[in-house]
């Protein structure tokens, strides 16, 4: 049997799916959906917080919850030609309440203490496997060695 905070996430998923909800719109505050399904503001917040952790919503303090965008947004008319007069191209193209809550998302998910990345080149995971990456669009590296 499901949780009630739990029924509460998957009717709002199909809810949004459906279209009653559009992306980027907000969404009812605590008060309304304790209203509305009768629940404690606790359980509403654990709904939120369902639908936040499977990267549906986001929350902005003081303001409530918003559903998250998951799209680009097109920044020039032609693909192929990439504009470097304004800058960095590619920070137009992110819509940034996704891009803050997925930072968040990885945040809390790292699980590795920051004094064990002492390596002034990164994580050797990574090192292995950015060469096998690259050689995919023929540039060709080798792993760099470091000394502590």
């Amino acid at each position: 049997m499901k949780k009630s905070y739990q029924k509460i996430a998957d009717i709002m998923k199909a809810d949004i799916r459906e279209g009653r909800y559009k992306r980027g719109e907000k969404l009812p505050s605590i008060r309304a959906l304790c209203i509305a399904y009768n629940v404690s503001a606790s359980t509403a917040v654990k709904a939120y917080d369902v639908l936040k952790n499977e990267h549906v919503v986001y929350s902005i303090p003081r303001s409530g919850w918003y559903i998250l965008e998951n799209r680009f947004r097109p920044m020039q008319p032609d693909p192929e030609i990439i504009d470097f007069s304004r800058g960095n191209p590619l920070l137009d193209n992110f819509f940034m309440p996704d891009i803050k809550h997925c930072l968040n998302q990885a945040i809390d998910m790292c699980t590795v203490n920051s004094s064990e990345w002492h390596e002034l080149y990164g994580a050797p995971s990574l090192r292995k496997l950015l060469p096998k990456y690259l050689a995919d669009f023929k540039i060709f590296a080798l792993p760099r060695k470091y000394s502590c």
